[in-house]
């Protein structure tokens, strides 16, 4: 198993109700019968191979929400937060999307720590970006870092110090992020960047045992790169089908300018992924360079994420 095999089963999204009972710890989770339901997700990944940094972008709409509820990211290394603007993914969509179709729609791993020490939890940064508070956190002991998330307003779910203890061996960091819809039972997030190092880009596909339910969700993610991309979870090829890759000069002028244009080829390829069903497991998604230059035109008609009208906006 390759070096990337190891370390890639990371940084997923654990979506928890913020100041709920712990007996009600299984009905915060998204497939629970009072979730916070994630009703579409859209990602955007600009990969800078040289440099070994990916730049993560993220925006959704939720359905549900009854009080303030968070979640946490697992990344390899500390990550930069911004914000961007949100008409980055319109403009993005103008780029990969069917023309005249598109309507609204439905390092890696640090070293573990030898030695027996006293377990701790210590808060790198605290700020607020894009309308949410965020927490980068770096723990050395999984159970300390569910007591965190307890004591500071998160109901921290059954099997997630299992969840973390692997990533938290590695040194991994972990960011806490909590939003507060203001009473609004639909509403869509801002766009969030985290930005960090790492051997190989990737996204956060997996999700608790506890977490994951039947009914899948609407998910598309593009990444940005200098080749094409081939996708894998886990060691297996992820079946959601490409629904447009081609190469462009056209990226540079809607990347946001936290993105140094210079680590993109003067013509870069988008490769978009879109999933009509998502139902996470137990593998994250990863990213290869693909041999393969055949452009395939768009079949994408819709929006996945901001596309009701009732989908409230967190500020």
């Amino acid at each position: 198993m390759s070096r990337y095999l190891f370390v890639m089963s990371a940084m997923a999204f654990v979506v928890t109700v913020i100041g709920v009972p712990s007996d009600s710890a299984r009905a915060c989770m998204i497939i629970s019968a009072e979730p916070v339901v994630v009703e579409g997700e859209e990602s955007l990944i600009v990969w800078d191979a040289q440099n070994r940094r990916e730049y993560f972008i993220r925006r959704a709409d939720f359905r549900g929400a009854r009080r303030h509820f968070g979640f946490v990211v697992p990344t390899p290394t500390r990550p930069t937060l911004s914000d961007v603007d949100d008409a980055l993914f319109d403009r993005l969509a103008q780029l990969y999307t069917r023309p005249s179709n598109l309507r609204s729609g439905r390092g890696i791993g640090g070293e573990g720590r030898p030695g027996a020490v006293p377990a701790t939890v210590t808060i790198v940064e605290r700020t607020r970006v894009a309308g949410l508070d965020a927490t980068v956190l770096l723990a050395n002991e999984a159970q300390a870092l569910t007591g965190w998330l307890r004591q500071n307003g998160y109901t921290a779910p059954p099997g997630m110090a299992g969840y973390l203890r692997s990533y938290i061996e590695r040194g991994w960091y972990v960011t806490a992020f909590r939003y507060d819809p203001a009473g609004a039972r639909n509403f869509g997030s801002r766009a969030v960047m985290m930005a960090f190092s790492t051997d190989q880009p990737f996204f956060p596909y997996a999700e608790p045992r506890n977490a994951r339910r039947a009914r899948g969700r609407t998910f598309r993610v593009t990444v940005v790169s200098a080749t094409r991309i081939t996708a894998r979870v886990g060691d297996q090829p992820w079946t959601a089908r490409v629904g447009f890759a081609d190469r462009t000069g056209a990226v540079h002028g809607i990347l946001p300018h936290e993105i140094p244009p210079r680590i993109l080829p003067d013509r870069a390829w988008i490769t978009t992924f879109d999933e009509r069903n998502s139902v996470r497991g137990r593998g994250d998604l990863f990213f290869d360079a693909s041999n393969d230059t055949t452009p395939i035109p768009s079949t994408i008609e819709t929006h996945v994420a901001h596309g009701r009208s009732r989908a409230r906006r967190v500020e």
